[in-house]
C-alpha cells in the first residue's frame, strides 16, 4: 500500500515564471488534476492507451480545451499485443490487447509552443522520450514520474534529461511505502535555457 505525502504544488509559482501555451500529457489515466488546476486557460494534449478510460477523460475535461489520443507513445512505431490493467477501472474482459505505438514527434500537431510535457507510463518514460526529441526542442518544462528503485530510476532519468539540456529544478507529489521510505515522485526539468533566465531559484 502506498501513503501519498502532503504535496506542495509549485507549479502555479513555476507558471509566473515560464512562459506555456500548450500542456502535453502522456499517460493521463482519467485526469492529472495538478495541471488541469494550474492551467485550467490552456489547451491539454493528452495521451492514454487504454481507451477504457475516453469517457472518463471526456467528463474530467469538459471545461477545458483539450485533444485526446488513445494510443501509446514510444521510440518506435507498431503495434504490440501487451496486457493491461487500468489503475481504478473494473477487471477488463481482455486484459491482453493489441496497442498501436507511435512516436510523439510523428504524430504531435503543430500546437503552440512553448509545451510543459508531462509524462507517466509505468516505466517508459525514457522510450516515450527518445520519440519526441524534436517535441523537447519546443519544451521549457517537462515533468516525469521517477522511481527511487529499479532500472529506470530517479538517476537514470536525470541523467539522461541532463543529455538533453534540461536540469532538475523541483521534485513534488512524493509516494511513500507504509515504512515510510520513498518510492516515487514527480521530478520537474526546465529546458537550460529557461533555467538560466528564470529568477526561480
Amino acid at each position: 500500500m502506498k501513503v501519498q505525502t502532503k504535496r506542495h504544488d509549485r507549479l502555479t509559482f513555476l507558471k509566473s515564471k515560464v512562459n506555456i501555451e500548450t500542456v502535453i500529457d502522456v499517460g493521463v489515466q482519467e485526469c492529472t488534476p495538478y495541471l488541469m488546476k494550474a492551467f485550467p486557460e490552456k489547451k491539454h494534449v493528452l495521451f492514454e492507451m487504454i481507451d477504457d478510460w475516453k469517457q472518463t477523460i471526456n467528463d474530467n475535461y469538459k471545461d477545458i480545451e483539450y485533444d485526446l489520443y488513445t494510443v501509446a507513445l514510444s521510440d518506435v512505431t507498431g503495434e504490440m499485443h501487451r496486457k493491461v490493467e487500468p489503475f481504478h477501472l473494473k477487471k477488463l474482459q481482455e486484459p491482453t490487447r493489441k496497442i498501436d505505438y507511435f512516436r510523439l514527434d510523428d504524430i504531435l500537431p503543430n500546437e503552440p509552443a512553448p509545451y510543459l510535457l508531462k509524462i507517466d507510463v509505468d516505466g517508459d518514460e525514457l522510450k516515450v522520450i527518445t520519440g519526441a526529441l524534436r517535441t523537447l526542442q519546443k519544451a521549457s518544462v517537462v515533468i516525469i514520474e521517477g522511481r527511487l528503485h529499479g532500472p529506470i530510476n530517479m538517476l537514470a532519468v536525470m541523467n539522461f534529461m541532463a543529455g538533453l539540456h534540461f536540469k532538475l529544478w523541483d521534485m513534488f507529489n512524493f509516494m511513500c511505502h507504509d515504512d515510510g521510505q520513498l518510492e516515487q515522485c514527480e521530478l520537474v526539468f526546465l529546458s537550460r535555457v529557461v533555467y538560466r533566465k528564470t529568477t526561480v531559484l
